[in-house]
């Protein structure tokens, strides 16, 4: 196993997003200069050069020469963290309070409030709460015209650039001026989570790789009496669900943005996406109603209590699944690529987690610090074994460790690379908000599904008219 993914998936990401490749610019060496006699030839010249480069060329900073001088740096200092408890570390915060001496006041929030909480706060030009504040890669366009981050491309060392995996850094490069908005510590897409055991006793030996083979399946779980429903996912009102129902529009062949950043979702690929989730709530029922009823912790608990037989969700959403204290089936799930039809490019898109620092902070470089502790190399699998949270370094992949921590790293790897980037425009995240309160009210019945499409696309594109053009 471990040589089977050594250089597969570095090169499929590479060869995926190297034209969105934006590296931070290198840091040249230092190097001091010393006043001596001129030299009378061309020899001495020569000499003398290679002994002044040799005498005052300072070494180039490691991360493990720069974490060597952040003892006790920080002493008495004190920075507040906004995030979400998916994306909080307590034992990472807990090594950089032992070794610099700062005091780290971490503040949680649900995803559905963080939006409201860190543009507030940012718009009131203020820190208060939020000296560092989670990166949602939808919101790179967003933070980078309002100046609502501090550059980071300094914080990245030139001997690490090029293990770096290319999408990780593009999610977060603002394209207008090339800074790096924030260090991203992960990538994860979309997957699809199943049951093993039921698919065996079904009869069934591998997962689903298409739509229709997905409710084929389910259907044929639930007449067996092995499964309650075939699959459930998240549906009620929150950021994620538009982009649940969008996986299945990418993974159906069509698009959910033109390449200008308007709308491409409202067509007959979108429909068809819909009528998929509807219809298999309310028509064939092998999707759980349920789905509309919960928010993500909760969407996912028919799965993890044995009930049914998939569940699809981002990849973040697998530690729950492996938490002995709270899943019924911690030996029976697996995960698979999500399902795609003949002709997708893609069945979901590369996300991220990284950390902003606040640019009305009063303790920028303490706070710089701590994002580039949290996201440095040395927790990178400690991060993928505890959170889940796959490295954004490449070299980590060629880690025997990881390979011990999830045998199917490979999978990983390939629903990474048969995903996309996120639109990176400034109205994204608006254009999502939208989307949040139209498309779920065809899900309960509220409108129709040609209703919440069309509603969606022309609140859209009025705003953008309006506002964004």
């Amino acid at each position: 196993m471990k040589t089977r993914f050594k250089i597969a998936f570095s090169i499929a990401i590479m060869a995926m997003f190297a034209a969105l490749t934006i590296l931070p610019a290198g840091c040249a060496p230092q190097v001091l200069t010393t006043e001596t006699a001129a030299p009378e030839t061309a020899a001495e010249t020569e000499a003398v050069a290679s002994e002044t480069a040799a005498e005052t060329e300072v070494p180039a900073m490691t991360e493990e020469s720069w974490l060597e001088s952040l003892k006790d740096k920080w002493k008495g200092k004190e920075i507040s963290v906004l995030t979400t408890a998916f994306c909080s570390a307590a034992d990472i915060d807990e090594e950089f309070m032992a070794l610099t001496g700062a005091k780290v006041n971490l503040i949680t929030t649900a995803y559905a409030e963080f939006d409201a909480k860190f543009k507030a706060t940012l718009a009131a030009k203020s820190a208060e709460g939020m000296d560092v504040y989670l990166a949602d890669d939808k919101y790179t366009g967003l933070e980078g015209a309002n100046g609502w981050y501090v550059p980071l491309q300094d914080m990245i060392f030139e001997s690490d650039k090029a293990d770096i995996i290319p999408a990780n850094l593009a999610m977060y490069t603002y394209k207008d001026n090339g800074d790096l908005v924030a260090i991203p510590y992960l990538a994860m897409s979309y997957l699809l989570f199943y049951n093993d055991a039921m698919l065996k006793a079904g009869g069934y030996d591998t997962p689903p790789k298409t739509w229709e083979e997905l409710k084929t399946v389910s259907m044929d779980l639930q007449k067996q009496g092995i499964a309650k429903y075939g699959m459930s996912m998240h549906l009620k009102t929150d950021p994620i669900v538009p982009e649940t129902w969008a996986v299945i529009v990418v993974a159906m062949g069509g698009k959910w943005y033109n390449d200008d950043g308007t709308p491409a979702f409202n067509s007959e690929a979108g429909l068809k996406a819909m009528n998929y989730i509807i219809d298999g709530m309310y028509k064939d029922k092998w999707i759980n109603p349920s789905s509309t009823d919960y928010l993500r912790e909760d969407a996912i608990q028919p799965f993890i209590k044995g009930e049914d037989a998939f569940h699809l969700t981002w990849q973040f959403m697998w530690p729950m699944v492996k938490d002995e204290a709270n899943s019924k089936v911690v030996k029976d799930a697996k995960f698979a690529v999500v399902p795609s039809e003949s002709g997708a490019t893609a069945s979901s898109w590369i996300s991220g987690g990284g950390f902003v620092v606040n640019p009305y902070s009063n303790n920028i470089d303490v706070a710089k610090d701590y994002v580039k502790f949290f996201c440095a190399k040395k927790f990178a699998l400690t991060h993928f074994e505890k959170r889940g949270y796959l490295p954004m370094w490449k070299s980590m992949y060629e880690d025997p460790k990881a390979a011990e921590i999830e045998p199917d790293i490979k999978i990983l790897m390939d629903a990474l690379a048969f995903s996309t980037l996120r639109p990176s425009t400034t109205w994204y995240g608006e254009a999502l908000d939208i989307q949040v309160k139209e498309i779920p009210r065809a899900f309960t019945k509220e409108i129709t599904p040609e209703q919440a499409l069309k509603n969606a696309e022309d609140a859209i594109l009025q705003r953008i008219e309006e506002n964004w053009e």
